[in-house]
């Protein structure tokens, strides 16, 4: 089974073509690679929103020939930590294997992991992330992980299970999440309660994350999976993150009256 791409056409090109040439103008070839970066954290917001942010975190990024990517469940299907069952992603680019070797140690060692491509089907928050995997690097495996639970004491669990078994990885595997910041509100608040929770995230703080976020109120879409991620980093070895660049919608589209916002991040 493949899974086939739900938003090409909507959130990024569906012609290969006019997909690598935006890529590539999303990309910039003038930053440094960080060969030392454990992971990062990018948006998932259509490409002519975040596609900026999320190219110059790629851009520092060295992609290794796998990636473990952690997403939201934006949809409430399928099971609170869904792992695809599919045996390959399709976009534009081709097609990108999962790594079922590694998808099978994670089943056997980490708790709560289920296999259920439901949560997968309709769900863009991943989705969007390979096609910039693919532009830098075209012999990628994946694994795919949509986190939808909200229980801080599960999410803690599973990322410290992950993050140990990357650690023990023969071969270095990439971890990426992603979220949105603060929906629809007005520029100011955006900034304020964005630059809270990336103080949090750049701590490595997954308890840290989910107070402030909950105490502001912060419409994070992408709670859950930060705060797995950042639990599994820890147990990588990483010691902080490193904010890339933060910018909103209304950078974009000029109305500053109800923003998204869009962080990125690396972790080394």
């Amino acid at each position: 089974m493949v899974r086939q791409p739900f938003v090409a056409d909507r959130f990024y090109p569906g012609s290969p073509e006019k997909l690598r040439a935006l890529l590539q103008s999303k990309v910039p070839t003038t930053v440094s690679v960080r060969p030392e970066a454990l992971g990062a954290l990018v948006p998932h917001a259509g490409y002519v929103y975040s596609g900026g942010v999320a190219g110059e975190v790629y851009a520092r990024l060295e992609v290794p020939s796998t990636v473990l990517l952690l997403g939201t469940n934006h949809t409430g299907m399928g099971s609170p930590f869904s792992l695809s069952q599919a045996s390959a992603w399709r976009t534009p680019l081709g097609e990108c294997p999962v790594n079922r070797t590694l998808q099978e140690r994670l089943l056997l060692y980490v708790p709560y992991l289920r296999e259920d491509e439901e949560a997968h089907r309709e769900e863009h928050s991943l989705e969007v992330q390979l096609p910039f995997l693919q532009y830098r690097n075209r012999s990628l495996s994946l694994v795919a992980l949509v986190v939808g639970s909200y229980d801080q004491r599960e999410l803690l669990l599973v990322g410290q299970g992950i993050g140990k078994i990357l650690r023990e990885e023969g071969e270095r595997v990439a971890l990426i999440v992603s979220t949105d910041f603060s929906h629809y509100v007005p520029q100011g608040e955006a900034v304020s309660k964005d630059r809270a929770a990336l103080e949090a995230i750049e701590n490595l703080d997954a308890e840290g994350l989910w107070r402030v976020v909950k105490e502001m109120h912060t419409t994070m879409c992408g709670l859950s999976p930060v705060v797995t991620a950042l639990a599994a980093l820890k147990e990588m070895g990483a010691t902080k993150g490193e904010t890339v660049l933060y910018q909103t919608s209304g950078e974009i589209t000029g109305d500053y009256t109800g923003v998204v916002g869009y962080g990125g991040v690396l972790f080394v």
